[in-house]
């Protein structure tokens, strides 16, 4: 894939493919399919409650997201599936809504959300994601698990 501020994305259906590709990794836990995606100085930044998810919050350098989203996540949450349902591509930068369906470790509870992910590539890796949800619902998901024992949720 080509892409970066000479070579803009403009094949949809390649930058699609690479998102696809990307959640696949996030999905796996696994380092050797996540670090050649990123790019040494990438941004990463999940808006949402650190005090309930310590890989939330903002990264930077490779190493350092590496930590977070496949040793820290591995604490906290199995995901299960990480799906982009919807994607606009603009030159090198991508919005997603991504559909996401984790366990929940500590309770055995199934979560499910979507998020909303923007990215930027360079060189045909990834130089920064922000990624936003609804950390209520997250939150309120995780609390019902530990609160009342319920073990499924399904998308409103």
């Amino acid at each position: 894939m080509h892409c970066g501020a000479e070579e803009p994305m403009t094949d949809h259906s390649e930058a699609h493919s690479f998102v696809r590709t990307f959640c696949e990794a996030l999905s796996s836990h696994d380092a050797s399919k996540l670090r050649p995606m990123l790019a040494d100085d990438v941004e990463w930044t999940v808006f949402g409650p650190v005090d309930y998810f310590p890989f939330f919050g903002n990264r930077k350098g490779r190493d350092s997201v590496i930590e977070a989203m496949c040793s820290q996540i591995a604490d906290h949450l199995r995901l299960v599936s990480c799906s982009p349902e919807r994607m606009l591509v603009d030159g090198n930068k991508a919005a997603s809504l991504v559909r996401v369906t984790a366990e929940h470790i500590p309770s055995g509870r199934m979560l499910a959300f979507r998020l909303a992910q923007f990215t930027k590539f360079r060189g045909g890796k990834l130089i920064e994601m922000r990624a936003i949800l609804d950390s209520f619902d997250v939150v309120e998901q995780v609390l019902d698990a530990t609160q009342a024992g319920v073990k499924n949720v399904a998308f409103g």
